[in-house]
């Protein structure tokens, strides 16, 4: 099954990079990190806590700090399409930098607060210093409002998802 993304879907395309260039390496978190609001009195919330971040197959995403998420009403959703670049899932690798660990809290590299989906990708939890984390995402929810965890048609190497 490929994911798909309704046309009318408020979607941001990530661009991401290949094995050996590791071009863009840091744009999945930055761009999921920073899209809030930046001023006001909704300061620090997600712009549309629905919005889909899409990945290329074929293409290679290098992390490096922690995807943090304050997003109680809505899905954080990962999804990977389609693209030029090939068939196969796009893959995130989860890269130390300056031999720091991509760690938040002392114990997961990311945290969600909120509901998380992800479909099409692939998620190697093993830094690529060989340093294993205990959590792939530490999800937990505010105000006791409901959440998901939606996993459709990826491969995670590793992993461990605490909620």
């Amino acid at each position: 099954m490929i994911a798909q993304i309704p046309a009318d879907q408020d979607t941001i395309y990530i661009p991401g990079g290949t094995l050996n260039g590791v071009e863009n390496s840091g744009l999945l978190e930055e761009t999921i990190n920073g899209d809030t609001i930046t001023s006001g009195t909704n300061k620090g919330e997600r712009i549309n806590p629905n919005r889909i971040y899409a990945l290329n197959e074929g293409r290679v995403y290098y992390q490096l700090a922690p995807i943090n998420v304050n997003n109680p009403d809505g899905i954080l959703t990962i999804t990977g399409v389609p693209s030029k670049y090939g068939t196969t899932k796009p893959v995130i690798l989860i890269k130390p930098v300056n031999g720091k660990d991509v760690i938040i809290n002392d114990r997961s590299v990311n945290l969600v607060y909120g509901s998380i989906k992800f479909e099409n990708i692939y998620y190697c939890t093993q830094q690529l210093d060989g340093y294993q984390n205990n959590e792939l995402f530490s999800c937990g929810t505010r105000n006791r409002l409901p959440q998901e965890l939606i996993i459709n048609n990826c491969v995670f190497e590793l992993c461990n998802i605490e909620i």
